[in-house]
């Protein structure tokens, strides 16, 4: 049984997807439990034949009757193993574990840093909760080193501590030349114009003023740069988003293109990907598609993304404009042959330590090994 704070289209819940749809379904019998309602990537998950039920909860507000459903569920399915994502499902997850008395109960923390002043309230004190029930799992995962140390100094107490990083599907993600054109088209980008593309929600944590703030100063330096951004609040109608690039430079050339589902077609239309984020990054998802796509990254070195980089692509301290514009420039600046060079290196670095098959056959072989303990 899986349990979720809510199922929109983010990281966990989109490694969750891969993890419950790529498993053995003969032998592993998925469930999952969304706090919130089941949205879009719970719908794929229904479409694969994955049963996802919800709880109803609203963000922000306490509802005891959810806790009394969960427990309900737990009760009639009785699970060998309860697995909860996200904080919130941590919290009520615990509690339903424990009132129903079903099954093994296992964390998995996707975040290396919370800037708690920049959410709501009531957060915080589900983080500080958490804390308080760390030792009730039997052991607690995360997707980078990253991770599980900023726990640590958060007072999570782990049993058992497994590092399990996010696994990504070569297949769907790869160099595509007929889907770079047909993007680039679509948007009206001539094949040789450089093109960097985010795809990030708009949230405090990815810090798109940075990001703005540097996208000026590469098109200053390197005229006809293409900026390509998508993720939920990416719309021509984000007064903020506005105001930081009207701060950046007039008339940048950003195509502005909201939630998307084709990710894969995305990144295969770029030539350098971003990861602007100021704190909170352990694992982004981002990085692995963009890389098993060839395209080489320039992030900030926050939480895990310098590890998945490694000698790929380009680190660069957060909140940073000049850095990290500079390490955009540089990489525009090595010949075409020297950018897909660098761009193969970070296919083959997915291939090698991130492929999907390889992660979903170490989720199975700890639920083996939990399970019969």
């Amino acid at each position: 049984m899986h349990i979720i704070t809510d199922l929109d289209r983010g990281g966990a819940e989109m490694m969750l997807l891969k993890l419950v749809s790529t498993l053995d379904r003969e032998y592993f019998h998925s469930r999952v439990l969304s706090l919130d309602r089941p949205g879009t990537v719970g719908q794929e998950m229904k479409d694969q034949g994955i049963r996802v039920d919800t709880l109803g909860m609203q963000p922000g507000l306490p509802n005891p009757l959810a806790l009394v459903k969960a427990v309900g569920i737990l009760r009639s399915w009785s699970p060998h193993i309860v697995q909860t994502w996200l904080y919130h499902a941590d919290l009520l997850g615990t509690l339903a574990w424990k009132i129903s008395g079903r099954g093994i109960l296992i964390w998995n923390i996707r975040n290396s840093y919370m800037d708690l002043s920049k959410y709501r309230r009531t957060t915080g004190w589900v983080v500080k909760g958490c804390a308080a029930l760390s030792s009730y799992p039997r052991a607690i995962l995360a997707n980078s080193h990253a991770s599980m140390a900023y726990h640590r100094r958060m007072r999570y107490r782990p049993n058992r501590s497994v590092i399990l990083p996010n696994g990504f599907d070569l297949d769907r993600f790869r160099p595509d030349k007929t889907r770079r054109i047909g993007f680039r088209r679509e948007l009206g980008i001539p094949e040789k114009a450089p093109c960097i593309g985010l795809v990030a929600r708009f949230d405090p944590m990815k810090d798109h003023e940075t990001f703005f703030a540097a996208a000026g100063m590469v098109a200053r330096k390197k005229a006809g740069t293409h900026f390509v951004l998508c993720g939920k609040g990416m719309v021509p109608g984000n007064r903020r988003l506005g105001l930081y690039m009207d701060q950046a430079e007039p008339g940048l050339n950003v195509h502005l293109l909201g939630p998307r589902d084709d990710i894969h077609r995305i990144m295969a239309g770029l030539d350098l990907f971003v990861l602007s984020s100021s704190y909170g990054e352990s694992f982004p998802n981002v990085l692995g598609e963009a890389m098993a796509c060839c395209v080489p990254c320039v992030v900030t070195d926050v939480g895990g993304a310098r590890d998945v980089v490694g000698e790929t692509g380009r680190v660069v301290p957060p909140k940073n404009p000049a850095a990290l514009a500079k390490g955009m420039l540089g990489l525009l600046s090595l010949s075409s042959a020297e950018l897909h060079h660098l761009g193969l290196q970070a296919r083959e670095r997915v291939r090698k330590h991130y492929s999907l098959d390889k992660v979903v056959s170490d989720y199975g072989a700890l639920y083996e090994k939990i399970a019969a303990i």
